[in-house]
């Protein structure tokens, strides 16, 4: 049946299978209905499939994006604003970007992804303006945050912490 008026699912979309796997063990302490391995680009094609996966196409969908930050990582959210379908939302797992910022920024090895400054700028306005500068001086140097630097423990307390900043 149809939920009551306003119902909302929370989801939480990663890049990586090692966050997927870091994040999934957590997922019954908290109010999200899934945690999604995006496998890269390959959410973007799939994303608008997800309330008739799972059951819930009446409800409003919230996705929060947590990438590896660099510039590829930053298209793929940019790439999935652009193509949203209608009664879902994306936003972006601040609590989990903020903790990298806890750790050294990793050297960037091989073929890089091109900078797109659309995306980019996009991505920084979703946070503090100092965070912004530090996020725009790391990538520019070459450097970058694989999600992998942030453990399965602390993956899973930072998934509790944006549960908590959703229902408030």
């Amino acid at each position: 049946g149809k939920p009551p008026q306003g119902g909302y699912c929370r989801h939480l979309a990663v890049e990586t299978k090692e966050a997927y796997y870091g994040l999934y063990p957590g997922l019954n302490k908290t109010s999200f209905a899934t945690i999604i391995y995006g496998a890269g680009w390959k959410l973007t094609g799939n994303l608008f499939q997800l309330p008739y996966q799972i059951g819930r196409e009446w409800y409003r969908h919230r996705v929060w994006y947590f990438g590896n930050l660099d510039y590829e990582g930053i298209r793929i959210w940019h790439a999935l604003k652009q193509k949203l379908p209608v009664g879902m939302e994306l936003k972006l797992a601040l609590p989990m970007y903020k903790a990298l910022l806890l750790y050294s920024p990793v050297k960037c090895r091989g073929q890089q992804s091109e900078l797109d400054p659309k995306a980019l700028e996009a991505f920084c306005q979703e946070f503090e303006p100092e965070d912004a500068a530090i996020w725009r001086d790391i990538l520019a140097k070459g450097y970058y945050y694989p999600q992998s630097i942030l453990g399965n423990q602390e993956l899973q307390k930072l998934l509790r912490e944006l549960d908590k900043s959703c229902t408030r």
